[in-house]
């Protein structure tokens, strides 16, 4: 099991690694947006077409995080966000 990275959890550095060579993926959309019990639940699909085959959305992922989790994700997703679209604040 090869190291891939680290990051600092909770006062702990964790070791991230890739065990299982999960490969990315690439999503067109998000089919699933919901929590169930503190678990915040997304899928994501690509959409596929081929030929004169009618297009489909295929899912690539399903994420569960607690809701901290999805917190500090949409915060992440907010400052990436920013830098790229510009003119696009919220009113306080």
């Amino acid at each position: 099991m090869s190291e891939v990275a680290t990051i600092k959890f909770g006062g702990e550095v964790l070791e991230i690694t890739n065990p299982r060579n999960v490969q990315p993926v690439s999503a067109d959309l998000y089919t699933e947006c919901r929590h169930y019990n503190g678990i915040a639940c997304f899928s994501f699909a690509a959409i596929i077409t081929e030929g004169e085959a009618k297009p489909r959305a295929e899912t690539v992922a399903r994420i569960r995080l607690s809701l901290a989790g999805a917190a500090d994700l949409r915060n992440a997703l907010d400052e990436m966000l920013k830098g790229l679209m510009p003119g696009k604040e919220t009113a306080n």
